[in-house]
């Protein structure tokens, strides 16, 4: 009976320092969150892109890239996104969200015809893959309105802008 007791001991002495000394890991998992495809109401060039890290731990993002199906977007990602935070990424300039400063611009454009858009890590592992479908059908977005594709919990929505 003593060494049954002993086991139990060791037993719970193991488990609490395990769970006192040895480190928790919270991953961070980075999505595509929001396309502005068609652009903006001052202009159809104001696209945009926004990622979102899902987990507690900030990401760094360098050598992650973001490519359109087309090849008409192709960006190499740095810089970082903190826990639960969001990587807004502008078309051309940092003006095509005027309220909010970009995290990083590029190049290309989305056409609205619809395309695929691939998130990858800097290993070149995918990430995230987005298919637009014909006219962003799959994802949503409005040309005339100019609401754009977010991504929710359940699923895709059409809505007004959020960066």
């Amino acid at each position: 009976m003593h060494s049954a007791n002993t086991n139990w001991i060791s037993f719970y002495a193991v488990f609490l320092f395990a769970f006192i000394f040895v480190p928790h890991v919270a991953y961070g998992a980075v999505e595509i969150s929001e396309v502005a495809w068609m652009g903006s109401v001052a202009s159809s060039n104001d696209e945009w892109i926004e990622l979102r890290n899902t987990g507690t731990n900030a990401v760094d993002l360098s050598g992650y890239t973001l490519s359109s199906g087309n090849g008409a977007v192709h960006v190499t990602i740095s810089g970082s996104i903190s826990g639960s935070g969001y990587f807004l990424l502008e078309r051309s300039d940092d003006s095509t969200v005027p309220t909010v400063a970009a995290d990083q611009i590029y190049v290309g454009s989305l056409t609205n015809a619809g395309d695929s858009l691939t998130l990858k890590n800097a290993s070149g592992g995918v990430i995230d893959v987005i298919q637009g479908g014909e006219n962003w059908g799959t994802i949503g977005g409005d040309n005339v309105t100019k609401d754009t594709a977010q991504r929710t919990s359940s699923g895709w929505v059409t809505a007004p802008g959020t960066p």
